[in-house]
């Protein structure tokens, strides 16, 4: 098997693998938001979707996320949500990753900087999620409106909301995972050091050495 083969058998593997593990932690895990009487809460799956895309791929990111939503939302009975969730994290995924691997090629990259775009990135992806979501629940609204409590169409923006805060939790824990698996020797050798594409590629400057590297060209 040559190694074009190789790497498209293990990214499927990292597919399935993280298409269940992110099942598992959307599926049990519910975090309740105070203040919200039990009806807003959030889940950990953008994390996945976050940091597989920024240490391995974007696109693998948002099919193995896209993959596990859409699982979920069958699984909890949301059928009519399962395709949205399919596209919209896939989107997350591609948007999130793109975005840190442009950012990681500007200005120097400590760990600190590092995870500051990672973020960043994240975060922007997140909102987007949110933003994205607005549809399947504008359409229900239209189509089901007597469900939604008094024919209000406020549970649109409220969905925002919780999506967002959603997508913002989901973007800090995602950066520590990611900075804390890229240092990580076998991940490395095997995404990081083989990949000229991975931002992860780029040496990882102490920053004690920038520093000092500022005062000499001062």
């Amino acid at each position: 098997m040559n190694t074009k083969n190789s790497k498209l058998v293990l990214d499927m593997a990292v597919v399935a693998i993280f298409t269940g593990l992110n099942f598992i932690v959307t599926y049990f895990v519910a975090i309740p938001i105070p203040g919200t009487s039990g009806a807003g809460y959030i889940n950990l799956s953008d994390v996945f979707v976050f940091f597989i895309s920024a240490l391995i791929n974007p696109l693998v990111g948002g099919i193995s996320g896209g993959l596990a939503g859409l699982i979920c939302d069958l699984s909890l009975g949301y059928g009519f949500f399962a395709p949205f969730t399919l596209a919209i994290k896939f989107i997350e995924g591609v948007i999130s990753g793109y975005l840190f691997r442009f950012l990681i090629k500007i200005g120097k990259n400590s760990k600190s900087t590092i995870y500051f775009k990672s973020l960043i990135s994240f975060i922007i992806g997140g909102l987007i999620m949110a933003i994205l979501y607005m549809v399947p629940d504008f359409i229900t609204f239209l189509t089901v409106p007597s469900s939604q409590g008094g024919n209000s169409y406020y549970f649109i923006f409220y969905d925002l909301g919780i999506n967002s805060i959603q997508g913002s939790v989901n973007a800090v824990i995602g950066s520590l995972i990611y900075i804390g698996l890229s240092q990580i020797k076998i991940l490395k050798n095997q995404y990081i050091v083989s990949s000229k594409y991975n931002p992860s590629s780029i040496k990882i400057e102490d920053e004690e050495d920038l520093d000092k590297k500022g005062e000499n060209h001062d």
